[in-house]
């Protein structure tokens, strides 16, 4: 099991393009019902020097503070 902690992008970085959970205060109210506690999954660009999140329409404008990676998905066959 992987020990998942928050990592705060002051510190470290993602590798380029790996997606992420990141966590957000200034999450914009489309992407959340709960500003306080949003996580968003999204990754970061070296090439944009910026983060970028997959929606419908457009990226968002969020900032993360922290990110840590994905958990690993369930084992088992898919139904």
């Amino acid at each position: 099991m992987m020990d998942n902690k928050w990592i705060p992008v002051t510190e470290e970085l993602p590798p380029n393009g790996q997606k992420v959970l990141t966590y957000s205060p200034s999450t914009p109210w489309w992407f959340s019902y709960d500003r306080e506690h949003c996580a968003v999954v999204g990754f970061y660009s070296v090439a944009h020097g910026a983060w970028l999140f997959p929606t419908n329409n457009r990226n968002a404008s969020i900032e993360p503070t922290h990110w840590m990676p994905l958990p690993e998905a369930p084992e088992g066959k898919e139904e």
